[in-house]
């Protein structure tokens, strides 16, 4: 009869401490990583324990970063990582008559958790890269319109290793992938330029006059 107090008060001790501090969502999440971006603040904001106050580091090289790393086993209780990592960075930013443009990347994750020698890891799936040009306005930064969105799987981007663990020499230092922008003012069109693929990307983006759709 003992095993069952023990399931019993198992149960019971799982049950307050993910009444306690409830795990972020996928979705509140990439929510919170949209945020800052409107908000332009390049921070690094990870939930790591169970004390509901995240870890807050400012970045300086205008990455983005939400961690949601409290998805152990058993409610959390047992391992360590797990759960969602959205990061990104801003690639380019070209002012301009019709706004201020901007191309941001965002990787998301799916962490799985470690346990006692295992460190935490994600599947091979992951991270799913979106590259996003936007434009600002200059003076409401946080009024920004979606211009356009290029979605890359982890299939896509060259690999920085070699099968025997060696890294790629030309890769060594380069971040992959990687995006940039160049605007020409005579026509109004930014060019989008997505790289560190097996195939790279580029795209011609006609940019609104303010005030136009």
């Amino acid at each position: 009869m003992l095993w069952r107090y023990l399931f019993v008060l198992v149960g019971v001790f799982l049950l307050l401490a993910t009444s306690a501090c409830a795990r972020l969502s996928k979705e509140e999440v990439d929510s919170l990583w949209e945020q800052l971006l409107r908000d332009e603040r390049y921070e690094a904001i990870g939930f790591y324990s169970h004390d509901p106050k995240p870890s807050i580091y400012r970045y300086r090289d205008k990455t983005i970063q939400v961690v949601e790393a409290r998805g152990g086993f058993l409610g959390g209780l047992i391992g360590s990582g797990g759960g969602w990592e959205v990061i990104g960075q801003l690639e380019a930013d070209v002012p301009t008559e019709r706004g201020v443009l901007q191309l941001y990347s965002k990787g998301t994750k799916k962490w799985t958790p470690g346990f006692l020698l295992w460190e935490p890891t994600y599947p091979k799936t992951y991270p799913m890269w979106e590259f996003r040009l936007i434009v600002r306005d200059p003076n409401r930064r946080q009024d920004i319109r979606a211009l356009k969105s290029v979605f890359v799987s982890p299939k896509d981007v060259l690999p920085r290793w070699n099968p025997d663990g060696s890294p790629i020499k030309e890769l060594v230092g380069v971040r992959v992938p990687r995006g940039e922008v160049e605007y020409d003012p005579t026509r109004g069109v930014a060019t989008m330029r997505v790289l560190g693929l097996h195939d790279p990307l580029t795209f011609e983006v006609p940019i609104p006059e303010p005030g136009n759709g």
